[in-house]
């Protein structure tokens, strides 16, 4: 799942080859990171996809652990989507209307030292996970899209 971390964010098509699939039925989804020596890690985001059409849908939890061995892994965080969900937004989500967008969650905290990182996502059940970036320690740029974070007008 080397396309997990190559830097490159999909689009809202959820055929773009960005984005990794997971069927529904999975009772959770964990990602590994090596970073290859222990690193200070503070934040984690995962950039993920709300599409009807693909039946994709965001988690009802993403949790993050780190390790220094890759065995024994210590919780770091939950994170939720960076959008607010009142009760207006939580309504568009669920017509079929709504149009696709990625969804960035971040997991902020103190700084920990670790070599890896896993991240486990539990999805809501019978939806598609589709998932295209887990970016550690990510610095706000051009190529995250921050107006994403927004709900659509």
């Amino acid at each position: 799942m080397a396309a997990l971390t190559d830097g490159e964010l999909g689009t809202p098509d959820f055929r773009d080859p960005q984005w990794a699939a997971f069927p529904p039925g999975k009772d959770k989804v964990e990602v590994v990171i090596d970073l290859g020596k222990p690193v200070e890690v503070s934040s984690v985001a995962i950039d993920m996809l709300i599409n009807h059409e693909a039946a994709a849908h965001l988690p009802t939890r993403a949790m993050v652990s780190v390790s220094q061995d890759g065995v024994d892994y210590e919780y770091f965080g939950s994170g939720k989507a960076a959008i607010s969900f009142d009760k207006h937004a939580l309504q568009q989500n669920l017509d079929k209307s709504f149009k696709p967008r990625a969804i960035l969650i971040l997991v902020e905290r103190q700084a920990k030292s670790a070599r890896f990182v896993k991240v486990t996502i539990i999805p809501s059940a019978d939806v598609r996970l589709m998932l295209d970036e887990v970016m550690v320690n990510p610095v706000a740029s051009r190529t995250m899209r921050p107006a994403r974070l927004a709900p659509p007008p």
